[in-house]
This record gives structure tokens, C-alpha cells and sequence, in this order.
């Protein structure tokens, strides 16, 4: 989590106020239910409030009705979950309509990632070696309400912090062997041998690859930015870019696309298109071999980066636009953005310093 994260949630804390969850309030819908508590500072505009709550995901802003309490449970579901990756990442989200519209079309998670979300919960536990996690008795009321937040599971209560859902992919995870009972905490559950042994998998997933696959308009305009700001803060982290026009080879271009794509540790894939003059409108022209691959990695569960020239971001598709781009103007911006990013969530490269 960043400093400045941090500094905010200790802010709130000091002189914030205690209120219900606005995402999680749902008042008489739920027999009086008025979800986990958060806590709030009022922005002096009135326009937003800065929040901070567990159930919610951590911090986030949220503009003064923008958010439809009666909606269904799958939008508050999706995003908590939208709150938890940006807190993760060191960033507080800003639920506006127009964010709140595009999380909604956002896919739920696969189960094989809830249940490996759950892990990656329990490792950043403080106490996770010796005691873990209380889930009965007297549970860890707030951090079950973060996890539930991470792995999207359904509605708890005061009086049930534990979703069935939750309950659910615990039992699932100790049949995989992953997370056993405290021997001396009945009430507890902690990761396993076996279950460091997953997440130790998951982090080298594409794990020895030094290679980092460029995504990209193949134009010269964009040639700098590439060379000057993509290819160099991957090197500067410690890993080799590769964009495949620059590669020789005999074989079909998308079958090298797929193959070099399995072989990266992580994609940068950057958005900035050409626009051409119809009527009055500037029309993009999407590059469609992009959102291609950035879909492929995703789905083979490698990590994209995003990117996109500031003055474009605009045309970026509706469906993509929801997830975090790095946007910039000259190619120096983009090669300390990119730095940065890699270096937070993907950490350093085994190149690096050579």
C-alpha cells in the first residue's frame, strides 16, 4: 500500500465519522440491515466523500448519488472488488456513474481465481504463519470483510460476517489442502505448505521469462514512445521487451503472437490509435490486433499493462476503458509511468542491474 494511501486512511481515522457503507447499505431491503461500518470525511465541494470501508474493498471516493442503493447485489459485488485492486495497486478509486457503468460490465471472476485470490488474502495476513484467520467463534470481523471484498462473495452481516460464499471457498481450499485448522485455535484457519507452495506457483506463473511482450500500433509515429518509453522502462526493470515486428521468423504472424505471448512474464499493451475526419468527428481507428492480445493474455492469466497517449484515451473501447492505463504525452513521461507500474506489480526483473 502507498504512503500517501496510507496517510489518508490514517486521516480518516482521526477525524473522520463513522457511518454505514454506502455500497453495502441497504436498509430495509434486508430487514433493517445496515451493512459493515465505514468511515467517512466530507470533501469541503460536497460533490464527493472520501470513504474507507472493509466490506467495500478499503478507500475509495464516491460522488454523491452516483450509486443506486437498490441495484443488485452483483454491482456491489463487482465493485468492491474494482476498490480492493485499486487499493492493492496503492490507488483510490473514484466511483463516478460513468466508473460505476463500466464496472457493471465487468465479468465476474472464474472460481479457479477466487479461490487463489483467497490465498493471496491469507498471506498478507500480519499473523498468517502462526494464528491465521479466525472464521468462527469470535471471527475477524474486518478481515473477512476484505477478503470477501477481494474474492467477490456475496452479502455478510453484522451479525454473520462470513458469507456462505466465503464458508464455501474456504472448505474448498482445505480440501485442496491449502488452508488447515489451527491446531491450538480451533476458530482459526492458515495457509499450508502446500498452500505457500500455490502461491509460490502463481507468482512464477511465467515466471523465469525474462521477456516482456509489446502490444502496439506498428506505426512510425508511435515509434519513439516505443523505443524511447515502453522498450526502456521494461529494460530498466530488469526485463527484455519484445514487439513482434521487430522479430524474425518464418511462421504465421498469429501463431508467433500466441506462442511469444504463452513466453512473457507480463504484456504491455498500448491503446493510441489513428483517427481519420468524418463530418464533423475524429473517428478512431481501433487497433484491433491489441485488445486481441491483450484478451489472450488475460485469459491465460498473465498480467497486462495498459497505455494510451493522454489525448486519446477518449477512444478507447467502453469495455476496456474501466481497467487502470497508464496515460502520457512525451515518451520520458511513459517510460517513468511504466517503471513504476512494473516495478509495483510485477517487481523487478531478472535482468535487472545487468
Amino acid at each position: 500500500m502507498s504512503e500517501d494511501l496510507v496517510r489518508r486512511k490514517k486521516r480518516l481515522s482521526e477525524v473522520g465519522q463513522h457511518v454505514p457503507c454506502p455500497i453495502w447499505m441497504l436498509g430495509d431491503r434486508f430487514k433493517g440491515f445496515q451493512g459493515p461500518d465505514a468511515w467517512v470525511i466530507e470533501d469541503p465541494s460536497q460533490t464527493y466523500a472520501l470513504y474507507d470501508s472493509p466490506r467495500a474493498g478499503g478507500v475509495f471516493r464516491l460522488d454523491q448519488y452516483s450509486f443506486d442503493r437498490s441495484d443488485d447485489g452483483d454491482t456491489q459485488i463487482k465493485i468492491s472488488r474494482w476498490i480492493y485492486d485499486k487499493n492493492q495497486l496503492g490507488e483510490i478509486g473514484h466511483l463516478t456513474s460513468d466508473e460505476i457503468e463500466r464496472i457493471k460490465k465487468q465479468k465476474r471472476l472464474r472460481i479457479e481465481q477466487r479461490m487463489d485470490r483467497l490465498l493471496q488474502c491469507f498471506a498478507r495476513l500480519p499473523a498468517q504463519v502462526s494464528h491465521g484467520l479466525a472464521v468462527t467463534g469470535t471471527p475477524d470481523r474486518v478481515a473477512l470483510w476484505t477478503v470477501q471484498a477481494a474474492t467477490e462473495c456475496s452479502l455478510g452481516s453484522r451479525f454473520e460476517p462470513i458469507a456462505e460464499e466465503l464458508k464455501w471457498l474456504i472448505s474448498a481450499a482445505m480440501k485442496n489442502g491449502w488452508l488447515e485448522q489451527h491446531e491450538l485455535h480451533a476458530e482459526n484457519r492458515r495457509l499450508t505448505p502446500a498452500g505457500v507452495k500455490r502461491l509460490e506457483e502463481l507468482e512464477t506463473k511465467a515466471v523465469n521469462s525474462e521477456q516482456a511482450f509489446v502490444a502496439m500500433w506498428f506505426d512510425e509515429s508511435v515509434n519513439e514512445a516505443c523505443e524511447k518509453g515502453i522498450e526502456q522502462a521494461i529494460r530498466d526493470s530488469g526485463y527484455r521487451p519484445l514487439r513482434i515486428d521487430k522479430k524474425e521468423h518464418n511462421n504465421k504472424i498469429d501463431d508467433e503472437i500466441i506462442a511469444e505471448i504463452r513466453r512473457s512474464r507480463f504484456v504491455v499493451c498500448d491503446f493510441t490509435c489513428g483517427l481519420i475526419a468524418h463530418k464533423d468527428e475524429q473517428i478512431a481507428i481501433s487497433r484491433g490486433g491489441v485488445y486481441y492480445e491483450a484478451g489472450f493474455a488475460q485469459g491465460l492469466g498473465i498480467q497486462v499493462i495498459w497505455t494510451c497517449h493522454a489525448d486519446l484515451i477518449k477512444h478507447v473501447h467502453f469495455d476496456t476503458r474501466q481497467f487502470n492505463h497508464i496515460t502520457w504525452s512525451t515518451p520520458e513521461e511513459l517510460r517513468e509511468k511504466l517503471r513504476n507500474r512494473i516495478g509495483a506489480v510485477i517487481g523487478d526483473g531478472p535482468l535487472k542491474g545487468r
